[in-house]
């Protein structure tokens, strides 16, 4: 069993074999002046999130359960929208423009500020 959170064999690129790593998503925040990396979340597969003895074992917190990527942008983006972080536009690849109820959070969360 592996002790690394949510180490798991997956393929990136369909040219390459498939090799052990994490995913995470990042929530960055560029302007003409520089650029931060301000939050990040690690994805979490629902093969490790429904398997408690392993989750134990790799020190995941017992409340963190299974969420999608465009869940975890969706609530890092959220909350710095909160903290008073101003964004004119957010980008992300198709994983995150084809979730509906991400990008309606999103346009929600925005238009509050």
């Amino acid at each position: 069993m592996e002790l690394t959170a949510a180490h798991r064999f997956q393929k990136f690129l369909k040219c390459r074999p498939e090799r052990y790593a994490q995913v995470a998503v990042y929530l960055a925040y560029a302007t003409d002046r520089g650029h931060v990396l301000m939050a990040r979340e690690l994805y979490l597969p629902a093969s490790w999130t429904e398997d408690p003895p392993r989750m134990a074992a790799a020190a995941v917190p017992e409340d963190i359960g299974f969420a999608t990527k465009p869940a975890l942008a969706t609530g890092m983006l959220t909350r710095a929208l909160r903290a008073g972080v101003s964004a004119r536009w957010v980008a992300g690849d198709e994983v995150y423009g084809a979730d509906d109820p991400a990008h309606l959070k999103v346009t929600t969360a925005a238009c509050r500020m």
